[in-house]
């Protein structure tokens, strides 16, 4: 089986980046020698708070979550969900653009289906550097 990323935006009139999405899918599944298929869906707030609410118990909104539901052994089979709203207002809280906030938190949520965690400091700024590797590669390629 091969890396498939697809790619959902429920939000009319917000457009992302496409195939900059989809290489940077199969620059992270690659690296982590994953195969399989990822949908990554853009969603609104509302939804992603109905989304941390059931999944993670958690009440109000964020950024991003990724659900791998694949078995052990199995290919790849994950769900990425990126609020675009979120990612709007945190690319101007952090100076970027809003591409490159959306390309940050994909990164992310790919990471996390390639089972890289983040639980303390230090495995976050781990998950930090590799965001920025994969970031810079897919920028060199231009």
């Amino acid at each position: 089986m091969k890396r498939k990323v697809r790619i959902y935006n429920t939000l009319t009139g917000r457009r992302v980046p496409r195939r900059k999405l989809e290489r940077l899918g199969e620059m992270v599944l690659q690296s982590k020698r994953r195969n399989g298929e990822v949908n990554l869906v853009f969603i609104d707030d509302r939804r992603m708070t109905q989304l941390n609410r059931e999944y993670r118990k958690r009440s109000g909104t964020t950024d991003v979550l990724s659900f791998n539901l694949s078995d052990n052994g199995e290919p790849l089979q994950g769900e990425i969900y990126i609020s675009l709203p979120r990612a709007g207002k945190q690319a101007t809280e952090f100076g970027h653009s809003v591409t490159r906030e959306i390309l940050k938190l994909a990164c992310h949520g790919f990471l996390h289906l390639c089972d890289v965690h983040h639980p303390d400091k230090k495995s976050r700024r781990q998950m930090l550097a590799a965001e920025q590797r994969f970031l810079k590669r897919l920028e060199a390629e231009r």
